[in-house]
C-alpha cells in the first residue's frame, strides 16, 4: 500500500469517527480529503494536515481521534 492511501485511509477513519460523534470538524478533513485528490491542490492539503493539531484541542477530540491525527501527521512529516 502506497503511503498516499494510508493517509486517505487514516483520513477516512477519522473523518467518519468525527461525523459519528457530531463533531463538526469532520468537515475540514472531509474538504482536505477532496482536496488531496486535486492534483493542484494536494500540496496545499498536505500542508493543511501537517499544520492542524490545534483541531484536536479546538474540536474537543477524544484520545482514539488526536492518536489517529497525530499518526496521520507523523506518516506525512516521515514521507518528507
Amino acid at each position: 500500500m502506497k503511503i498516499d492511501d494510508i493517509i486517505i485511509e487514516k483520513l477516512i477513519n477519522l473523518k467518519l469517527q468525527l461525523e459519528k460523534r457530531d463533531n463538526q470538524a469532520y468537515v475540514f478533513f472531509e474538504t482536505v480529503l477532496k482536496e488531496l485528490e486535486l492534483i493542484d491542490k494536494k500540496n496545499i492539503a498536505i500542508e493543511k494536515i501537517k499544520n492542524c493539531y490545534a483541531i484536536t484541542q479546538y474540536a474537543n477530540f477524544n484520545d482514539k481521534e488526536e492518536k489517529l491525527l497525530d499518526e496521520i501527521i507523523e506518516i506525512i512529516n516521515t514521507d518528507g
